[in-house]
């Protein structure tokens, strides 16, 4: 699973200040790059809160682990979704906006989530420093 993301820049937000309301719905906003075998589920629409895809793909994934027998990601101000439904050792992945279904380890997708909300994490604290400070990006996206 290749997870990754392009970020609008933004000039505009005073990261010290950003409430986890403002990063779930209008922070940190850019593109997806999300491919699962020879399935593409990227999402290039500029638009898409990253901080709270992120961490909702971690909660999700931590669900599935825990035993969970799917889980769904709801785009933000969106009808397009995101399906994870556990099959064993394996997760099978399709989307509302794609064609196809693809099938990954349920590590594997753990470990795609955690290193792609760990490399937000450290984009955002070095593009904007005062993020690394904020206990509402610590929250969502977990400290250094």
């Amino acid at each position: 699973m290749h997870l990754d993301y392009r970020l609008n820049e933004d000039r505009e937000t005073d990261w010290s200040s950003v409430t986890e309301e403002d990063l779930r719905y209008r922070v940190a906003l850019g593109n997806l790059i999300f491919h699962v075998g020879d399935k593409d589920f990227s999402a290039d629409w500029g638009w898409i809160p990253l901080v709270d895809l992120a961490a909702s793909f971690a909660e999700i994934v931590r669900k599935l682990e825990s035993g969970s027998p799917s889980e769904t990601f709801e785009f933000t101000e969106s009808d397009a979704w995101v399906r994870f439904e556990k099959k064993g050792e394996k997760v099978s992945v399709s989307t509302s906006y794609g064609e196809g279904v693809a099938e990954i380890a349920l590590h594997s997708a753990s470990a795609a989530v955690k290193s792609f909300r760990e490399r937000l994490r450290s984009d955002l604290d070095r593009r904007h420093p005062q993020a690394a400070h904020n206990p509402a990006v610590r929250k969502l996206l977990g400290a250094a």
